[in-house]
């Protein structure tokens, strides 16, 4: 028997890893991301006619946890969630609104004018400053992240990794995406290849979102001028 083509082998794969809907009131749409533990997929609700986002777990965890977390913050810049549930051949899911948009790191570009940029890293700051004020840690807080969506509306995604302040992590259990942790919270063979200062890494994260580095001529004179910096408390910092 011949091999077969990689259209059809990727087909297949798409296929077998779709999540089975028998028994739900949803229609399967489109893959929309996937990661370790899980993936996301646009589906249709025909109880009320429109389209939303499924999240399903592959492997056992804590989606149950996850959907409570985000259903207690009720803000612009976080998805609501509908309903959880269980598939047909068990994994866990949960629904909520579909956000239409880019990732930060698509959405912002060297053409992008600085008060935009400004716009969206105050929205991400507000948006952070809520779920600290009620006691909720993102811990994987980055620009895959981050959707900059329809009318100018951002929103900050993946709560998979969140905890609660009062909750206290098992020893030796590192959350997170490690260039964009702090320093205390990373691996400590990580660490010791990335340690920079706290305020710097925020610094260098803020002036990201503000301008990000464009590569220049050797030869290319930059102009002089007084330097712009973003203010000191523009991040909020967690609770502690």
């Amino acid at each position: 028997m011949p091999p077969l083509p990689d259209s059809v082998l990727r087909h297949l794969q798409s296929v077998t890893a779709a999540p089975d809907l028998a028994g739900t009131p949803y229609e399967l749409r489109a893959p929309l991301g996937r990661g370790a533990m899980g993936a996301v997929y646009a589906v249709f609700d025909t109880r009320l006619g429109r389209e939303v986002a499924m999240k399903v777990l592959h492997t056992g965890g804590r989606i149950e946890q996850e959907a409570r977390i985000v259903a207690s913050l009720e803000h612009p810049g976080i998805v609501p969630v509908h309903e959880t549930g269980e598939l047909a051949d068990g994994q866990p899911y949960y629904t909520m609104r579909l956000v239409r948009g880019r990732s930060l790191d698509a959405y912002l570009t060297p053409e992008t004018p600085l008060s935009e940029r400004l716009r969206v890293f105050q929205k991400v700051c507000e948006t952070v400053a809520f779920a600290h004020s009620h006691g909720v840690l993102h811990r994987d807080l980055k620009p895959p992240n981050i959707m900059a969506g329809e009318c100018g509306g951002v929103v900050i995604l993946d709560w998979g990794i969140a905890r609660h302040t009062h909750t206290e992590e098992p020893p030796g259990v590192v959350a997170g995406t490690p260039r964009f942790m702090a320093p205390r919270s990373q691996p400590a063979s990580h660490a010791r290849r990335t340690s920079v200062p706290i305020s710097t890494r925020w610094a260098c994260c803020s002036r990201t979102v503000c301008r990000p580095p464009t590569l220049q001529r050797r030869s290319a004179r930059l102009p002089r001028g007084p330097a712009k910096t973003c203010p000191r408390n523009a991040m909020p910092m967690p609770p502690r």
